[in-house]
């Protein structure tokens, strides 16, 4: 799956002035560039524009009432094995079970409701339906041919399938693709200067040495997207 660009060349333009009837290339592969490497910084499998389609994952059950999954902005379909040897997975009702963000002890259950919406990290069991625990995929096995994780032999199993929309947003969050375009005008600019370490100011007669990263950049991809809460 193609890394989805989050700014595009007329933005970065607008705010650069970069030439694209010269540049067009160079800039398109550079915000690409910034994109991927936004992703990989954040720990963002799924990017930051969540898929317009859904699709099915699989998660090793909890065996509790509170099941945590891949971030997403859509829920389209539960389904839980009865037991853990089970072939197949059974449907639960849209009222079995409810969708939140953030941290279990404190769930949000209104993430899409934000001018910057979050996404979904979970679910849990709803109180008035049917099931108690999302079954549990974890098990020990004496059977050969499985190693041993901390002197047990225990091991994950596919218990629960979610069919979802993941990703972290509908849309591209303002911050981040704010720091793409910070991310891409300097790599261009270094690129002008066949990628010096440090850059002269003809008018001031003074020498820059280059950061690894922008400050406005490093701001913004500390505070500008909510990470999961996982307790």
């Amino acid at each position: 799956m193609a890394t989805t660009r989050y700014a595009s060349t007329t933005e970065l333009s607008t705010q650069t002035g970069v030439d694209l009837t010269k540049y067009s290339a160079q800039v398109e592969a550079l915000l690409d560039a910034a994109s991927e490497a936004i992703n990989n910084q954040c720990h963002r499998k799924d990017g930051f524009v969540a898929d317009t389609v859904a699709s099915v994952r699989l998660f090793s059950g909890s065996g509790k009432s509170i099941q945590m999954i891949d971030e997403c902005v859509e829920i389209t379909a539960v389904a839980v094995k009865r037991s853990l040897t089970d072939s197949v997975y059974t449907t639960w009702s849209a009222t079995d079970w409810l969708a939140f963000g953030g941290s279990y002890k404190r769930p949000d259950f209104n993430v899409l409701a934000y001018d910057e919406p979050r996404p979904y990290t979970g679910l849990m069991i709803a109180i008035n339906g049917n099931h108690s625990v999302f079954t549990s995929g974890q098990t020990n096995t004496g059977r050969e041919g499985f190693p041993p994780l901390n002197n047990y032999r225990a091991i994950g199993q596919p218990t629960v399938q979610v069919t979802a929309k993941w990703g972290y947003s509908v849309t591209v969050p303002n911050a981040i693709k704010q720091a793409t375009l910070i991310h891409a005008a300097r790599f261009f600019k270094r690129g002008q200067a066949q990628w010096a370490d440090a850059l002269a100011n003809a008018d001031f007669g003074e020498v820059r040495f280059v950061k690894k990263t922008d400050p406005a950049y490093d701001y913004l991809i500390q505070h500008g997207f909510i990470r999961p809460g996982i307790g």
